[in-house]
């Protein structure tokens, strides 16, 4: 076995990381949820309203979390930020 094959085998599954993603999201929802109920009980309020705004806040906490793991994922193994020089030459080159 080469090195290469090696490193890739320590890696595994790329999409291994996406594992907890729902649950993520499910969490954030739930807890903002739970939080804008217990302010809603707290005020004695008749209509819901603390718990769409906290589940509608859960979710896009969530989602948002989503899509930096996404980003993350896109990137090679290994690398932190993306350079200049990692990224295809588009300019015209007609000239």
């Amino acid at each position: 076995m080469d090195r290469d094959q090696k490193a890739d085998s320590k890696r595994g599954n790329p999409y291994i990381r996406f594992v907890g993603a729902g649950v993520e999201l499910a969490s954030f929802s739930l807890c903002f949820g739970l939080i804008g109920f217990t302010i809603d009980h707290w005020v004695e309020s008749e209509r819901q309203f603390g718990l769409a705004f906290g589940s509608l806040i859960g979710f896009s906490m969530g989602m948002v979390r989503f899509v930096i793991l996404a980003g993350k994922a896109n990137r090679p193994y290994g690398k932190s930020e993306l350079r200049s020089q990692d990224l295809p030459d588009v300019r015209d080159k007609t000239d």
